[in-house]
């Protein structure tokens, strides 16, 4: 990877060698944005940042969509970096971000104008339409060391931003050229908020390559996804795994609605076998790129690629291979068969933002050493392939017992339920299951009890017709817990 462009660079090469065309960069309810246009949006944008003397920090409270893109682009274009802000999330996550992050700039738009009032009193307020109307930064500026900081949930609950460096964000792209082939016949999903990291896949891979991006918004697409892959003709969809469980609860995972689909890649939770057998009865020529990675390490780190004939080979217990490492990285655990993964190389965070004791208990930060991340994701190795088992916190005491939510999770699984979670809660545990079989909770505990010792059987097995997904479309614990679990 050692002709890797800067994705500044590499999107304003894209731009200008179609620049003469029709091409879309962007296309998004009726509206089509050519790459000429994006690239014209970019540059305006760059030029109201670069027009204030104070411009390093630049937050982005914008709704998923072609401003919010072409914000990103400028902000590294004006050689500072960006935090982008879920809009969608509650007012006080919001507020807690902006307080943390304390920007220089805020663009924001008349939609989310009411979200950054009496925030952040310092910072410049950039009206997105007012910024269309600047004179232009026609060529980027030397770029900032940092690309972006991205906040994710702390354990503590306050968020915790994660530093990401431009070269980390360069190197990870390098890797999603090759690996995801996307070009200027390329259609691609933009399906995670701008909040979630997996969303910088989805932009950056497609518009420093030439395809056109898909935001999906809106009730109907959000709920029933497969009707944008059928309606836009989307050849490379991007996601979190439920998303298959969520389509085909819907009745919409059929060979008609993906017929286009060619690609297809997960990362940002665990993918199950049964969403891939599920995928590859509806179309077995997909090819489906299973990834993994924390924030910390730009979005993902591994891939693992998956066909109709050979997927069964890398499933284990209802669990699919996380692969193998990404060139530049390498992934090392302290012990043998099942430990703590720890990811070395170029795509390792710089650390978190503005906390050094949190940076030092997760990261190996030392001069004339390649970056290491102590992920807290505890790994195991059967028949030469990689298997993501549980987080470290996730292992609770109950009684003098040890025991893996994981491992719960999985009994239900292997009982049929798909969409399912256990959660510890007043020493006890509770398992949630969204509603696919028509059974009571006393019988799916006593299915239970035929495979799990009595001290790992829940409490309570809470049976509900949709189980509440959080904004990056994962099943919302928290909610769960807060709603259904009495103190």
């Amino acid at each position: 990877m050692s002709d890797l462009l800067d994705p500044v660079n590499a999107f304003f090469k894209i731009a200008l060698a179609v620049k003469n065309d029709d091409s879309i960069a962007v296309k998004e309810n009726n509206l089509s944005i050519t790459y000429l246009e994006f690239l014209q949006k970019v540059q305006l944008i760059a030029g109201a940042i670069t027009s204030h003397s104070k411009n390093e920090k630049i937050a982005l409270v914008l709704p998923q969509g072609h401003k919010a893109y072409a914000s990103m682009f400028a902000s590294l274009a004006a050689g500072s970096y960006y935090c982008p802000i879920n809009v969608d999330a509650p007012d006080n996550r919001i507020n807690n971000i902006l307080n943390e992050f304390i920007p220089d700039i805020i663009i924001y738009s008349e939609e989310t104008s009411e979200l950054i009032k009496n925030i952040s009193p310092q910072a410049t307020l950039i009206n997105i339409d007012d910024a269309l109307k600047r004179p232009p930064l026609l060529e980027p500026c030397q770029p900032h060391e940092i690309a972006y900081v991205i906040f994710t949930s702390g354990s503590t609950g306050t968020p915790k931003g994660v530093v990401i460096g431009r070269k980390g964000l360069t190197h990870y792209l390098g890797w999603s050229k090759i690996a995801l082939k996307i070009n200027e016949t390329s259609i691609v999903s933009q399906h995670p908020n701008i909040g979630f990291d997996l969303s910088v896949l989805d932009i950056y891979s497609t518009l420093c390559n030439g395809g056109t991006l898909i935001p999906i918004t809106g009730m109907k697409y959000r709920t029933m996804p497969a009707l944008a892959i059928k309606e836009h003709k989307i050849t490379h969809w991007i996601s979190v795994p439920s998303i298959v469980d969520l389509i085909g609860k819907s009745k919409q995972l059929t060979s008609q609605n993906i017929s286009s689909l060619t690609h297809v890649v997960f990362c940002g939770e665990q993918l199950f076998e049964h969403q891939l057998k599920k995928l590859f009865e509806a179309s077995p020529s997909l090819n489906v790129i299973n990834t993994y990675g924390p924030t910390e390490a730009t979005v993902s780190c591994t891939e693992l690629s998956l066909n109709h004939n050979s997927y069964k080979d890398y499933c284990y217990n209802n669990n699919v291979s996380i692969g193998t490492a990404i060139d530049g990285i390498t992934l090392t655990t302290k012990k043998e068969d099942e430990a703590e993964l720890i990811i070395t190389g170029e795509q390792v965070a710089l650390g978190y933002w503005q906390d050094d004791n949190k940076t030092t208990q997760s990261f190996s930060i030392k001069a004339n050493e390649e970056r290491r991340y102590f992920t807290g994701d505890i790994v195991q190795s059967t028949r030469e392939n990689l298997y993501f088992a549980h987080r470290t916190d996730n292992q609770i005491k109950i009684n003098g017992y040890r025991i893996e939510l994981a491992e719960v999770d999985f009994a239900l699984h292997q009982l049929g339920f798909n969409a399912c979670i256990t959660v510890f809660k007043n020493n006890q545990l509770y398992c949630f299951i969204e509603n696919e079989k028509k059974l009571a909770p006393l019988e799916v505990t006593k299915m239970l009890a035929s495979i799990l010792p009595s001290y790992m059987l829940p409490k309570e097995v809470i049976i509900l017709d949709n189980l509440p997904r959080n904004i990056n479309d994962k099943i919302d614990a928290k909610q769960l817990k807060e709603n259904y679990i009495n103190e």
